[in-house]
């Protein structure tokens, strides 16, 4: 579990940089003070709030994120605490010492820690709780996940506990994210004392019903009399249920050539949508590394790929799409819309799909006039009409005399904002 920070940031603000695409103009973002280090918070009088951390945001503009308190009575077992909301109505989801809901008897929460909103306004969140009951088992034995609206918080699942689609408990639990009507998606280790490495597994559904999309050793899907492998922690959600993952493959004629995909579907049924070895759509090459990958909230998916047309080169790719409609968006050595005509795409990183059919996406440039003070960039557009949002040696908005050197962390909302 994640330890409290040493240092933290002294104030949250919400930070939108919209880009007008529409119109190539770079607009300048606005601030909104959502809290403030020394401000009471909501319903606790005589505390105020310290520091902040891993703060996150939906498209609505709700927030969430973790908070030190200060004040009279608060100390080490009492002071860290989640709220969520707006900077008009923030409300706690959880607090240092408030009863942890579902684990029964005397557990209380200790240190409640990375917070993630959906578009609706659920919330979930991890804990390292504390409790007399044994947890039977090594390391974080007290370690759970919750999910919920502030006020009517669920528990959904906690170390020690049989995970779903298996006969072994969960051994640890990974930081989840959750969707629409508190769907939530986590990942983890489950513990197998007779195995010489304890199986991964990804499960996804509401609190109390979750299901096991993928564990190691089980049947893979698309792909007949082979099992899935060791796991890559890189998945997805959308707002009607499906996840996107990837995943290394094991079985018989299975090599480094041809052993990673990814997947994308509900739990029940995730189908194959790019595999290593394989044939790229649309193209006389095929896939020879997957990265990512990420899903819109209505369920387009977007992830970069290297490919190879078994020449010494190999190249980078960005893909759009849906199951058996996958689009080619950019690949190394095509143009860079926006840059002179001689400058082109080197490598990708991050594609995120957009509600609307767009996607955005972060790529290294080449060519004659490149070097490290202006190779990075960010794309944002539907696929046949990119637009450069923001390159590192450019002149940065409403600050005279000052150029973008670095770009790093891409988001992209529902509304191609990035």
């Amino acid at each position: 579990m994640r330890a409290a920070p040493l240092v933290r940031i002294q104030l949250v603000v919400v930070l939108m940089v919209s880009f007008l695409l529409q119109s190539h103009a770079r607009a300048w973002p606005s601030y909104t003070i959502i809290a403030q280090s020394g401000q009471q918070p909501p319903g606790l009088a005589g505390l105020t709030f310290g520091g902040f951390w891993t703060p996150d945001i939906n498209a609505s503009g709700q927030v969430v994120f973790c908070a030190d308190l200060f004040g009279l009575g608060t100390d080490a077992t009492s002071r860290y605490s989640i709220w969520a909301g707006t900077g008009d109505s923030l409300q706690l989801v959880a607090r240092a010492g408030q009863n942890a809901i579902g684990v029964g008897g005397d557990a209380v929460h200790q240190l409640p820690n990375g917070p993630r909103i959906s578009s609706d306004g659920y919330v979930t969140f991890t804990d390292a709780f504390k409790s007399s009951q044994p947890s039977g088992a090594e390391g974080c034995g007290n370690c759970g996940i919750w999910s919920g609206k502030p006020g009517s918080m669920n528990f959904v699942a906690r170390v020690g506990a049989i995970a779903p689609g298996s006969h072994l408990p969960f051994g640890n639990l990974h930081y989840p994210v959750v969707s629409r009507f508190g769907r939530t998606t986590l990942d983890g280790w489950l513990r197998d004392t007779s195995a010489a490495r304890d199986p991964f597994g990804l499960w996804t559904g509401p609190p109390g019903l979750l299901q096991a999309v993928a564990i190691t050793g089980s049947p893979t899907p698309g792909v007949e009399s082979l099992f899935l492998g060791d796991y890559h922690p890189q998945f997805s959600t959308d707002d009607v249920g499906n996840v996107a993952f990837l995943w290394n493959l094991t079985g018989p004629g299975i090599t480094v050539t041809n052993n990673l995909g990814i997947w994308m579907g509900p739990a029940a049924e995730p189908r194959l949508i790019a595999r290593t070895g394989s044939v790229a759509p649309a193209t006389a090459e095929t896939f020879t590394d997957l990265f990512g990958p990420a899903l819109s909230r209505s369920g387009k998916v977007a992830f970069a790929a290297s490919l190879s047309n078994s020449a010494p080169a190999v190249k980078g790719s960005v893909w759009l799409g849906a199951p058996g409609s996958l689009l080619l968006v950019a690949a190394s050595n095509q143009h860079a819309p926006g840059t002179p005509t001689d400058v082109v795409f080197n490598s990708f990183d991050g594609p995120i799909p957009t509600d609307d059919g767009q996607v955005g996406f972060m790529a290294s440039l080449a060519g004659p006039a490149v070097d490290s003070s202006n190779n990075l960039g960010i794309w944002v557009g539907l696929p046949d009409s990119l637009r450069l949002a923001a390159r590192t040696g450019d002149p940065v908005p409403g600050i005279p005399a000052s150029v973008l050197t670095n770009l790093e962390q891409l988001q992209v909302n529902s509304f191609g904002q990035v």
